[in-house]
């Protein structure tokens, strides 16, 4: 299976979004240590707890921008699904499954 590269240099949203995920990381990391830090089981539970359902969210998200992402590409360059998923590096199968996910998230006319 190819990766998906390029020989232009990223756009200033793909830079924004290099520096957000970035941020992201170090937010997370910081987070997870602060939970560890707590002292009180009982409170290091609640605390975990938060994160874990903050996190848990965050993913259904992304997940769903992922597979728009995948949709878009699919619908703007008329690709089979081979195709596509030799031009985002997944399988074929992954890529059916992105795009059956948008087309579940796509609200239908």
């Amino acid at each position: 299976m190819a990766t998906m590269t390029s020989a232009e240099p990223p756009s200033p949203d793909e830079v924004a979004a290099d520096r957000a995920h970035d941020g992201m990381t170090a937010a997370i990391q910081e987070a997870l240590d602060a939970v560890q830090g707590i002292a009180d089981p009982t409170a290091r539970f609640r605390a975990a707890k938060r994160h874990v359902s903050t996190l848990r969210t965050a993913v259904e998200t992304g997940a769903g921008a992922h597979a728009q992402a995948a949709a878009s590409i699919h619908k703007a360059e008329a690709l089979s699904l081979a195709g596509l998923a030799e031009r985002i590096g997944v399988s074929k199968a992954r890529a059916q499954q992105l795009v059956d996910a948008a087309k579940k998230e796509t609200p239908q006319p």
